[in-house]
């Protein structure tokens, strides 16, 4: 006590202050204590790590995808009937649907006006042959009186130049008799081939025009497709090549698609003014008869030349700003006794671009060109810069295998969810 004699009482409390301070930062510097060593020591040594579904993937140096053309399915012989000259059509003896047969008279023309005129004509001949004659008896009567010098030549020479005259016009009656005979014959209308009416666009008692559309007239069994294709596209194509094709019927009420096999036959050569695409031709191989006009629709490989990777949607997950990021597996080393046998990984995070998409895989790119190993399923359970081990996958591209050592099902729940946003994603964009 005799320490803080004649010493004020805010001094003390200050000494007392200070000697409490001191006390606590000398009992912060001290050794921990045996326990709290023995818990550091369990952590240090622990060996536990997430398995992870890692497959090796390379790099493609172009990828490939079947795109959908329209197309129309049209009749290579399609002809419209008409009358080559006018007149009044007396009957129509066929209908949109039917089927006729070459040779079948389909329509008529009224004839009664030119059954008058052929008869007017007829007689017409009749009397200049009269004339001729005549004509040729007073020659033989003239030649007779010139002998005996009771005739002029005068009267001779007019007689020939008469004869020729009515023989000149029993010729000009002759070719117009045999032009009102064709006419008579194209009052009817013949099929020129077997077919099926499509459309039938006149009624009996209708007055016909030369030229006049009467019947549409579609020929049997000589279907094609036609459809236009970018010009880039079609040089890359070749007489042949078979392709698959698809169009939608209705049976009992429901909706179905029947798929057919078609053959390129014809690659355009002149660019369309209005679309800007060249026209193929497709024949149908072993398919019935068709409507014409019915759309179907042409399966053709576009194959692309660049430089990524064929990935399964479910190794996607989602990044910021509508980003996709994948998972990297890079080995790294651990000092640890009991992982001396097994291969560790960290995740790496990185940003793909989504380029093409299927409804199983994505082709990407983004990465370096060389092997890429990446978590392909349940990328919701790791985060960047987690230590695992590896479940090796085997897995397929589109355009080759690489196989790797265990082989695990498909995590579906999150490859289905992978899908939805990938499908997502691109809508918006």
């Amino acid at each position: 006590m005799k320490l803080f004699n004649g010493k004020s009482p805010a001094m003390l409390s200050k000494f007392i202050l200070f000697f409490i301070t001191c006390s606590v930062i000398l009992l912060g510097c001290s050794p921990a204590p045996e326990t709290d060593q023995k818990d550091k020591t369990i952590v240090q040594d622990q060996t536990y790590f997430h398995n992870a579904n890692i497959a090796t993937f390379e790099p493609e140096h172009q990828y490939s995808y079947f795109q959908n053309y329209i197309g129309k399915i049209v009749t290579k012989q399609l002809t419209t009937l008409s009358f080559e000259y006018s007149g009044n059509i007396d009957s129509i003896y066929v209908d949109s649907g039917e089927t006729v047969k070459k040779g079948q008279v389909l329509a008529e023309q009224n004839t009664e006006l030119l059954l008058i005129q052929l008869k007017g004509l007829k007689a017409k001949i009749v009397q200049q042959q009269a004339k001729l004659t005549l004509n040729k008896a007073n020659l033989k009567r003239i030649k007779t009186l010139i002998s005996k010098s009771f005739s002029a030549q005068q009267t001779l020479d007019e007689l020939n130049a008469e004869q020729q005259i009515l023989t000149a016009s029993i010729e000009e009656l002759h070719s117009r008799l045999q032009s009102y005979k064709y006419q008579f014959n194209k009052t009817k209308l013949i099929a020129p081939f077997n077919g099926v009416i499509s459309r039938r666009m006149v009624a009996e008692g209708e007055n016909s025009s030369a030229g006049m559309p009467i019947l549409l007239l579609l020929k049997n069994h000589h279907q094609e497709i036609t459809l236009g294709v970018p010009a880039k596209l079609a040089n890359t194509l070749k007489i042949g090549q078979e392709f698959s094709a698809s169009f939608t019927l209705q049976e009992d009420e429901q909706i179905a698609e029947q798929t057919i096999q078609v053959k390129l036959i014809a690659i355009g050569q002149q660019i369309d003014a209005i679309n800007r695409t060249i026209e193929l031709r497709f024949k149908l191989l072993n398919s019935p008869s068709r409507f014409n006009g019915q759309l179907i629709n042409v399966r053709i490989k576009k194959t692309i030349s660049q430089q990524g990777f064929w990935l399964p949607l479910s190794a996607l997950i989602d990044g910021v700003r509508g980003q996709w990021n994948v998972y990297l597996a890079e080995k790294v080393t651990v000092d640890s006794s009991q992982l001396s046998n097994k291969t560790i990984f960290i995740i790496k995070s990185t940003i793909v671009n989504l380029v093409h998409t299927t409804q199983e895989q994505a082709f990407v790119t983004g990465l370096d060109a060389k092997k890429q190993h990446i978590i392909v399923e349940g990328v919701h359970r790791f985060v960047p810069g987690q230590k695992i081990l590896k479940n090796t996958l085997q897995h397929k591209s589109p355009n080759k295998s690489i196989t790797t050592e265990i082989s695990t099902k498909s995590n579906t729940k999150y490859k289905t969810k992978a899908s939805t946003e990938v499908n997502r994603k691109a809508d918006k964009s």
